[in-house]
C-alpha cells in the first residue's frame, strides 16, 4: 500500500492530467483584485496557457461568499453561446486569440457588480482563481508617495550593472505614468520596466514601480538621475524624485504638466 504522502502526490498527478488531457500546463491567470468606478467600463482579464483558445469552451461568472452563481456568458470557439440573464446588454467579451485573452468588458458597471469574477475553461471543467472586483459610487482620490530607492551595495561593488527603482505608492484613481530622465533629458522607454498598477482591495489604493538599469560606467559618468511621476492629486501635475551624484542623496522636484482629462461616458 502507498504511504500517505505517494497517495497525495498520485492523486495531484491524476487531478493535473484529468483536467487537461494531453495538455498537461494549463494555467488561468487573473489579477487578484480590481477597483473601479460606478459608470466606467471595467475590463478583467484572463489569460490562458496550454490551451487552444480558439477551439474551447469557456465562460465567466461571479459569485459572493455564501451566494448564488451568476452566469455572465458562455463562448465556444469563435461566438458567444450564451448570455447570463440580464447580462446580455451590459457585458462583451475581448479575445486575442494570439495571445490567449479571454477578457470580460462591463459596460455599466455599478455598486451591485461588487464581486467576484471567475473565467471558467468549461471543456476541461478548470476555473480561475478569481478577480475581486470592488465597485464604487464615491471618488476616492488620494495623492501618491513616491519613493527612489538606490543601487545596492552589492552591484555598486560589482561594479557592472545598477538598478534605480522608483516606487510609487498609495494612489487614487489608478491613472499613473512614470518616466525617467538623466540630467533632465528623457531616456528611452526601452531602458526601463514599468509594472502594472496594483489595487489594494482593503483601502482602494494603487500601487506600481519602475526599475531602471543601466551600465556601472553610465552611473559613474553622469551625475543626475530622475524618476518623473505623473498623477492628477499633485498640485502641479508631476512630482521628481532625484539622485544627484555629487550629493548622493534623493530630493523632491515639483514640475508643471498638464495630463489629459479623459472622458468615459455610460450610455
Amino acid at each position: 500500500r502507498d504511504s500517505p504522502q505517494q497517495e497525495i502526490t498520485h492523486s495531484l498527478i491524476v487531478d493535473r492530467l484529468s483536467l487537461t488531457g494531453v495538455q498537461a500546463d494549463l494555467v488561468l491567470t487573473q489579477p487578484p483584485y480590481l477597483i473601479g468606478k460606478t459608470g466606467q467600463a471595467l475590463r478583467l482579464t484572463c489569460e490562458s496557457s496550454g490551451l487552444d483558445t480558439t477551439v474551447a469552451h469557456m465562460s465567466w461568472y461571479r459569485q459572493l461568499p455564501g451566494k448564488q452563481q451568476e452566469n455572465l456568458l458562455e463562448y465556444e470557439g469563435s461566438s458567444i453561446k450564451s448570455f447570463g440573464s440580464g447580462f446580455e446588454n451590459r457585458v462583451i467579451v475581448i479575445r486575442e486569440d494570439s495571445q490567449n485573452i479571454f477578457d470580460l468588458i462591463i459596460k455599466c458597471p455599478t455598486v451591485h457588480d461588487t464581486s467576484t469574477y471567475y473565467c471558467q475553461i468549461k471543456t476541461h471543467d478548470y476555473v480561475g482563481r478569481g478577480t475581486v472586483l470592488t465597485v464604487t459610487d464615491v471618488m476616492y482620490t488620494k495623492q501618491p508617495s513616491v519613493y527612489l530607492l538606490l543601487p545596492s551595495a552589492e552591484e555598486m561593488a560589482a561594479q557592472q550593472f545598477v538598478t534605480l527603482t522608483c516606487l510609487v505608492k498609495d494612489f487614487a484613481p489608478k491613472e499613473i505614468f512614470v518616466q525617467w530622465t538623466v540630467n533632465d533629458q528623457l531616456i528611452d522607454a526601452n531602458k526601463y520596466r514599468n509594472t502594472e498598477v496594483m489595487a489594494d482591495s482593503e483601502n482602494l489604493n494603487y500601487s506600481m514601480y519602475s526599475m531602471l538599469t543601466i551600465s556601472a560606467d553610465e552611473w559613474n559618468r553622469r551625475p543626475s538621475y530622475s524618476c518623473v511621476v505623473g498623477h492628477e492629486m499633485f498640485p502641479l501635475k508631476t512630482r521628481t524624485r532625484t539622485v544627484n551624484k555629487s550629493s548622493g542623496k534623493p530630493s523632491f522636484v515639483n514640475l508643471a504638466l498638464v495630463l489629459m482629462d479623459t472622458v468615459n461616458p455610460c450610455h
